[in-house]
């Protein structure tokens, strides 16, 4: 299957394993080792059951080490293809895990979601001032950056917590997020990106932060980076304007 972002071609309607998902990880010049996941989420699944049309979400978890990311414009136009297949749930999740796994070189999972996770309670950081309080969660609210090949922008509310941040001034934060306001890349590499640079301000030991992106397409891309984190502080929920 041809690469679709930014451009118009037509597709076939044939499920078939010709998809196209060699679009590179993009590396940041960070020093520090990310773990986390990139939560896909697709809203526009449709299949056949017993006859009868399903319309739902399917959650793809992308590990953060991962050769590859998928192109956005082509994944979906190969779920598409799914909307006059007869099949079951259970088959569609294991293919569809197997299928990114092989081709992302990483262990991708794939599920049905019928009921969201409760959003987090947060404190807005946007009008926070003086020090920030540890184990935490603050949102930043209204990050903007761009698609690297089309220039669209894009919208996202961040998440961001550590044990560490009684020994950070609220405005320090705050100054590293709008620095990286309108940066053209993946949603990936400006997460990470921003990561890195809070990462260098004194005092902190530990990081999470998840960057809730509103969809375009009918998919929202959710990257959750985490250092020297024992366990997340976040689990795939959905944002209010998501």
């Amino acid at each position: 299957m041809p690469k679709y972002l930014g451009k118009s071609d037509s597709y076939i309607n044939k499920l078939d394993k010709d998809i196209e998902l060699d679009v590179l990880r993009r590396q940041t010049s960070s020093s520090y080792k990310f773990e986390g996941f990139d939560y896909w989420n697709s809203y526009e699944f449709m299949f056949q059951n017993n006859g009868h049309s399903c319309l739902t979400c399917i959650e793809i978890r992308v590990p953060a080490h991962s050769k590859y990311i998928v192109e956005s414009k082509s994944l979906k136009l190969f779920l598409n293809k799914f909307y006059d297949q007869e099949l079951q749930e259970p088959v569609i999740s294991q293919y569809l895990s197997d299928l990114l796994s092989n081709h992302l070189d990483a262990l991708v999972k794939v599920r049905f979601v019928h009921q969201f996770e409760s959003a987090p309670d947060f404190i807005p950081l946007n009008h926070s001032t003086g020090l920030l309080h540890a184990s935490t969660i603050y949102r930043f609210e209204g990050y903007r950056s761009l698609c690297p090949v089309t220039s669209q922008p894009d919208y996202a509310n961040l998440y961001l917590a550590s044990d560490s941040f009684e020994k950070v001034d609220s405005k320090s934060i705050i100054n590293i997020i709008h620095s990286h306001m309108n940066q053209q890349a993946f949603h990936e590499s400006c997460v990470e990106e921003i990561a890195n640079d809070i990462l260098t301000l004194s005092g902190i030991t530990d990081f999470q932060i998840f960057g809730r992106f509103l969809r375009r397409g009918g998919i929202d891309i959710n990257p959750l980076r985490c250092f020297n984190s024992t366990s997340t502080m976040f689990q795939n929920f959905r944002d209010f304007n998501q």
